[in-house]
């Protein structure tokens, strides 16, 4: 309707997976100030692969599990959230076999993984400026992560 009555439609949502299917272009706003602008195709093919998520199930191995990680050429910008690394990858499904492999031989233990292609809840994790769905801002590797208890046991 809007195209053939030539209005604009301006649509505010936190829910990305409805702006998605609703919206032509897309303006994601954190705290006040514009982070990413584009087609929903274009902001989601920038962020190059899949996203990658481990919970640790021991908050004191994420300093030793960030290290390893970090050195896998499979993955990149990875990060920390309590208890979490997030990367990206470009295939997921053939990058998470060996970081498992990698932190099963220092003996690093977690819940049951899975990967996923970009979805709106990890996506806007990737576009610089962006704050991670928890409301902070993603930790980098020189960032150690600071322990809390969390209630989230899937892992991505």
């Amino acid at each position: 309707m809007a195209s053939q009555e030539q209005l604009t439609v301006l649509l505010t949502t936190h829910y990305l997976e409805e702006a998605d299917h609703l919206a032509d272009r897309l303006v994601i706003v954190d705290h006040g100030r514009v982070v990413a602008e584009g087609t929903p195709e274009d902001l989601k093919s920038g962020l190059r692969g899949d996203a990658v998520v481990l919970h640790l199930t021991d908050p004191a191995q994420v300093p030793r599990a960030l290290t390893i990680v970090s050195g896998l050429g499979c993955l990149r910008d990875v990060t920390t959230d309590g208890r979490i690394l997030r990367a990206r990858a470009d295939v997921g499904a053939e990058a998470l076999p060996a970081a498992l492999a990698a932190l099963d031989m220092a003996a690093c233990r977690w819940p049951p993984p899975r990967c996923r292609g970009p979805a709106w809840m990890t996506s806007t994790c990737g576009i610089p400026g962006a704050a991670s769905p928890t409301g902070k801002a993603p930790r980098s590797p020189a960032q150690p992560a600071t322990p809390h208890p969390t209630s989230s046991r899937e892992a991505s």
